[in-house]
């Protein structure tokens, strides 16, 4: 089944692999669309703010909202390997002046082909998309990075952060995050 009640703790990953598999690839993006209605949602505070900072770029595995891609200012979205600045260039696509990029590294909404749902698109997602797997760990080499969300359990961060260590000779990223902490009662 879906829930996994007498087994310890559910895992959202595999839910989402089991629903697909019983359900279907095509059912399985139109629930997830369904899900969150993506143009009755606008950016907020959180959204405006960034747009004061300079940044070298944004991450983000919010594949189902398109909130970034509307923030005012001189943005980049990066949804596949072909929308990197060098990849543009050597595509023959027309060079954009930007000062950030939005790498959505589990996908856009606009791509379902390219989204990273179940336990096996995370397992396998340095396979399936290299290059922006390589971009994010670039970034997390040479910038510091805030990490905002409601936890640190993406299996995805961990690997990355952890790879990026590695590599830098035991030397950690430099990082603040911000989590969404218990409510309090009022």
């Amino acid at each position: 089944g879906y829930f996994n009640d007498n087994e310890g703790p559910m895992d959202p990953l595999l839910v989402a692999e089991q629903y697909q598999e019983a359900n279907g690839v095509v059912e399985f993006r139109e629930t997830l669309l369904g899900m969150l209605k993506d143009d009755e949602i606008r950016p907020g505070e959180a959204h405006n703010a960034l747009q004061a900072y300079a940044v070298e770029a944004v991450i983000t595995t919010n594949q189902l909202d398109t909130l970034l891609d509307r923030m005012e200012g001189n943005w980049h979205s990066v949804r596949q390997c072909t929308d990197l600045p060098v990849a543009r260039t050597l595509a023959g696509r027309q060079e954009s002046s930007f000062s950030a990029q939005i790498i959505y590294l589990h996908g856009h909404r606009s791509a379902p082909k390219d989204w990273i749902f179940t336990r096996g698109e995370y397992e396998d997602l340095a396979q399936t998309r290299p290059v922006m797997v390589t971009r994010v760990q670039q970034l997390l080499g040479e910038y510091p990075m805030l990490v905002l969300g409601y936890s640190l359990s993406d299996p995805d961060f961990h690997a990355l952060f952890r790879l990026v260590h590695n590599r830098l000779d035991g030397c950690k990223p430099q990082g603040l995050c911000i989590t969404a902490g218990p409510e309090r009662p009022p």
